[in-house]
């Protein structure tokens, strides 16, 4: 079989339908970011002295919060839980340090930049 008859075989299993959002979490997913911002500042007035401890865990560089350590300690883990697949995932088919270390870098600095798009079976990467 050429490429070219691969190419039209895979195009006649494509289906044309937009993917549908399946789950009320996806359908309302604007609706949940509303509440978590609602809830956050309804929170902030209902215990000020809560969301001034959380004020009092930030780093400040001339009187001016610079890091959020309850936002930074997550993203911290999160970063370096994508590190550690990407290594083991580059490990896996045997390639070196030199050449897994950098990818697994590459990879955890950059997952807040590349948004998959999904259609259908297709997945396509934007830089957001």
């Amino acid at each position: 079989m050429t490429n070219r008859s691969l190419a039209a075989a895979g195009s006649r299993d494509r289906t044309t339908e937009p993917r549908r959002m399946k789950s009320v979490f996806e359908r309302c997913l604007s609706v949940w970011v509303a509440l978590c911002i609602l809830g956050g500042i309804l929170l902030g007035k209902a215990a000020p002295e809560f969301a001034h401890g959380l004020d009092g865990m930030a780093l400040y560089v001339d009187a001016v919060a610079v890091v959020s350590i309850p936002i930074a300690i997550p993203l911290f883990v999160e970063t370096v839980v994508i590190f550690a697949l990407g290594y083991g995932l580059a490990r896996w088919p045997r390639l070196s340090y030199e050449n897994a270390a950098p990818a697994a870098m590459i990879g955890a600095s950059n997952h807040f930049l590349i948004v998959p798009i999904w259609r259908g079976r297709e997945c396509r990467f934007a830089i957001a």
